[in-house]
């Protein structure tokens, strides 16, 4: 019923789920910054109702990593999932923001993991 309830882990907070019947259920962070994702992974900012999670599928953390003239993006992991993720773009990419998906019949310029660009796509299906 309160934050205080939720001591099974590091910052919990006590939120209502976002699935079927709504309960109050627990949520604990996973970093606080980027150094405490083992992984190499950037962390993500706890929202409302989520924790603040190591994004596991992303490439980068800044643009740096993404070699001279290179910049690092905050994407949808695929159009099945708003699951997110960093991912460097390419001179191969089909799209750099989703402005230039209007023409294309689509909303959203999305990392495609399958050919390692970005690529004009559907919005992510909301759980």
């Amino acid at each position: 019923m309160s934050d205080a309830e939720c001591d099974a882990g590091i910052n919990g907070r006590c939120g209502v789920n976002g699935g079927g019947a709504l309960i109050n259920v627990c949520s604990y962070d996973e970093c606080f910054s980027d150094p405490d994702c083992t992984t190499g992974a950037p962390c993500a900012c706890r929202s409302v109702s989520n924790a603040n999670t190591c994004l596991t599928d992303s490439d980068c953390r800044v643009d740096a990593d993404c070699g001279d003239g290179g910049y690092c993006s905050l994407s949808p992991a695929s159009s099945l999932s708003c699951a997110m993720s960093y991912h460097c773009h390419t001179a191969n990419d089909q799209c750099l923001n989703d402005f230039d998906c209007s023409d294309a019949g689509t909303a959203l310029c999305a990392f495609d993991p399958g050919n390692l660009n970005w690529a004009c796509t559907f919005f992510c299906a909301l759980p």
